[in-house]
């Protein structure tokens, strides 16, 4: 299978069991609101980038967000990075969910605090639907706190992004 280009984006399907024949470009959105926040991201990020088959090359500026979903929490500290991966996207998901318990995230309650969440923002130029795992992310053009990071490093995404996701 090969990748497709931006003309194409986000109008095929790659499987969600299917591993690249190259790297693929992979934008991950971070958010925490719990502990030493910035501690957080960095020992979230190292760990993804210190993954086999993951390989790190950008990252937005933190930025501080209020709360989406559910208010009456403290504020996030959200970034977004850019990795090249040889992952499939339910391996990298995986992968993403183990950093999340490695690092003691319990998920108690929908949209509720946490000290860290990982998500698979885009794959490539594609779409991908599996167990747990719709990308592009089904909500990320509506929240601002990870739009305005995604888009510092990856300008190239905002036509992409308006044309097939509604913006």
């Amino acid at each position: 299978m090969s990748l497709t280009s931006p003309s194409r984006a986000f109008t095929e399907t790659w499987p969600p069991d299917a591993v690249p024949e190259r790297p693929v470009r992979v934008y991950l959105g971070l958010g925490t609101n719990l502990g030493s926040r910035s501690d957080n991201l960095e020992q979230a990020i190292a760990a993804v980038s210190e993954t086999d088959g993951i390989t790190f090359q950008t990252r937005s500026q933190a930025i501080v967000t209020e709360p989406w979903g559910k208010t009456d929490q403290p504020a996030f500290l959200n970034a977004v990075i850019g990795v090249d991966t040889v992952l499939s996207p339910s391996a990298l998901l995986a992968r993403c969910l183990e950093v999340e318990a490695g690092m003691g995230r319990i998920r108690a309650e929908k949209w509720g605090p946490r000290l860290i969440d990982i998500d698979v923002l885009t794959y490539g130029f594609y779409r991908v639907n599996g167990d747990g795992l719709t990308v592009p992310h089904p909500h990320m053009t509506e929240r601002d706190f990870v739009m305005e990071p995604l888009l510092e490093i990856a300008p190239h995404l905002t036509p992409l992004i308006t044309r097939t996701q509604g913006v």
